[in-house]
């Protein structure tokens, strides 16, 4: 009741979060049935709250709203929420809306957020692409962010050079902003040959933003090291157990064959019958 008709717009905010805290079924159809709100902050809202659930209505609700929202920044609210949704014509849209153009480019910015938070490597080429093409169409923040979902995709790739030598092409930006997520992403996508990149600005003899920067990525590079010494250790140890258990299994095996092999014993003596009277 009060999100639909308390007069003072911030109140209807706080009851549009209070229902996606509930996150009952009956507070989902709540919020649907108050997104035809006439302040656009508050219909903002709601659009963040039922980000929230993972329903097929709340799905129905954002593909509907990408489709037919006139605001930007509802409708890039909708397109994060479509994040949660691993569905192809999900995949479909979002690769369609880094080719969008909006104030801020935020479409495109609110799908590369949704691509991360599906953490799907098909993802990669395309976001590399946008971000190389569409440059200038992005505000430092949005294209900061797309840095980052490409370190983050990339992190478990194989090989990772091509992604490395992307990132670190904007370790030099003339932007403070984008030089310093280069060198965090450079940090997230845990690729040991940029150690001597980052190095390079954390050795430097003043403070700044990108020598602290580097320095967390050193640490989170060489804590993914450690962790991978400690996994390889654990995995040599299991095998050098693995070897020692079928040593031992062998020599035992070879005592009970030679045990049973003695004369008398009881596989090799026959068995004497009882004299019947």
């Amino acid at each position: 009741k009060t999100l639909n008709s308390d007069a003072f717009y911030g109140v209807r905010i706080q009851a549009a979060a209070a229902l996606g805290s509930i996150h009952s079924d009956d507070a989902l159809d709540a919020l649907l049935a108050s997104g035809d709100q006439d302040d656009a902050r508050v219909r903002n809202s709601v659009a963040l709250a039922v980000g929230g659930f993972y329903k097929t209505t709340a799905f129905q609700s954002e593909l509907k709203a990408v489709s037919s929202e006139k605001n930007p920044d509802i409708e890039a609210q909708a397109i994060r929420g479509l994040g949660n949704y691993a569905k192809p014509e999900v995949h479909d849209l979002l690769v369609q809306l880094l080719q969008s153009h909006s104030y801020r480019n935020s479409l495109a910015s609110a799908a590369i957020t949704a691509m991360r938070s599906q953490d799907d490597v098909s993802y990669l080429a395309p976001i590399r692409q946008t971000l190389q093409q569409r440059r200038d169409d992005f505000t430092s923040r949005g294209f900061s962010s797309g840095l980052d979902a490409v370190a983050y995709l990339a992190r478990d790739e194989e090989k990772k050079d091509d992604v490395r030598e992307f990132l670190a092409g904007y370790v030099n930006d003339k932007n403070e902003s984008i030089r310093n997520a280069a060198i965090k992403a450079l940090g997230t996508l845990g690729d040991a040959k940029a150690i001597p990149l980052l190095e390079t600005f954390s050795k430097a003899s003043k403070e700044t933003p990108e020598q602290q920067t580097a320095d967390t990525a050193l640490q989170a590079i060489r804590s993914l090291r450690h962790n991978g010494d400690n996994l390889k250790e654990l995995r040599d140890t299991v095998l050098d157990l693995q070897k020692e258990i079928r040593k031992l299994r062998k020599d035992l095996d070879a005592m009970q064959d030679k045990q049973q092999a003695k004369p008398g014993s009881k596989s090799t003596s026959k068995s004497k019958k009882p004299v019947k009277s």
